[in-house]
């Protein structure tokens, strides 16, 4: 079952022009709670899910080039959601620097840095006058080297790390530089990685009293076939003709079992039609990706959490003082999470 599983999504997935990724994190979660009903069991170990991450991952990101990351904020413009990651980082830079006096000394660790777009905005709110270090690690070498030399432009300190953030943890350096360490900015990052696990190393090793900046999209994620086929549905109408035929000839469903998952999941429709529908932000995507000939960056099968379920999971890796703010006051699409080390 996983192989059609696999085959299902990945159809749909080059169909539309949307990616291949499947984070093998976030499909050994939603499997076991939510496609029981479809009779389909993912094996973490299973080499053909394993591989279809790791491709997915470095088609979506390692590979991924100045042009395609712009979609991804024009997209959502297209979406109505403004520049998304923008306005976090912003919201997110506005939060921590408002946290240090203006002579105390930033050491910054960046997660998944990207291009540099968090630390840029924290560094536009902290000003000159103080010692400044800024630590990127990102598994991109072209991202990296653009956070690196905006960066070194604006007056600080770098070291950079090309590697993924759980690789990072995981050697030597990272627990090191955490107990030295001020300020750590996730900017729509944390849910690439595995939650748990870098929730835990920081909550292990950085230093009592340093702050946790974490900025990400929340709403409700794909989780089944069945939101599949809604998506699919309007990507057939919308983007390319032929990929609901594709979709339903790999995993045919029926309105009884697209219904129940809908019950199951208690993912209204109109939530979901706010991603998948017309004006949804994959969709969005998928159109401005086609007009520009760009390999599309997301899939839909990302690891967005809702607001609630990224507090559960601070929660659990113990963190209790939360501060919270939205960026778009008419939802909470976009929300900037604030954490203090114990």
């Amino acid at each position: 079952m996983a192989h059609r599983t696999l085959n299902t999504i990945e159809a749909v997935a080059e169909a539309s022009r949307i990616g291949t990724c499947l984070r093998l994190d976030t499909l050994v979660k939603i499997a076991p709670k939510f496609w029981p009903a479809w009779g389909i069991c993912l094996d973490p170990s299973d080499p053909a899910v394993r591989k279809a991450s790791v491709d997915g991952y470095k088609v979506e990101w390692l590979d991924a080039g100045p042009e395609a990351n712009a979609t991804v904020a024009e997209g959502a413009k297209r979406a109505g959601m403004g520049d998304a990651n923008k306005l976090m980082n912003e919201a997110m830079a506005k939060m921590v620097a408002g946290c240090f006096t203006p002579k105390q000394p930033l050491v910054v660790i960046d997660l998944g840095c990207g291009p540099g777009g968090s630390s840029l905005a924290l560094h536009t709110r902290v000003g000159s006058g103080r010692r400044r270090l800024s630590i990127l690690v990102d598994p991109s070498s072209k991202a990296l080297e653009k956070a690196a030399s905006e960066m070194r432009s604006a007056g600080w300190s770098v070291s950079t790390h090309k590697m993924l953030t759980e690789d990072w943890l995981t050697r030597d350096e990272g627990p090191v530089e955490l107990k030295h360490t001020n300020v750590v900015l996730m900017g729509a990052s944390l849910h690439h990685m595995d939650v748990d696990f870098v929730l835990g190393a920081l909550r292990k090793h950085l230093r009592s009293g340093a702050l946790i900046a974490v900025a990400d999209w929340c709403h409700p994620m794909l989780r089944s076939p069945g939101h599949f086929r809604v998506l699919a549905e309007t990507l057939d109408r919308m983007v390319e003709p032929g990929i609901l035929a594709r979709f339903d000839e790999n995993f045919p469903t029926t309105e009884e079992e697209r219904a129940a998952v809908m019950q199951e999941t208690r993912l209204d429709k109109a939530a979901l039609l706010s991603m998948a529908g017309p004006g949804g932000f994959w969709v969005c995507h998928a159109l401005e990706c086609r007009e520009k000939g760009i390999k599309p960056m997301f899939s839909p099968y990302e690891g967005h959490r809702p607001v609630g379920v990224w507090l559960d999971e601070f929660r659990q890796n113990g963190f209790g003082d939360i501060y919270t703010e939205s960026v778009t006051p008419n939802n909470s699409l976009h929300t900037v999470f604030l954490l203090e080390q114990p």
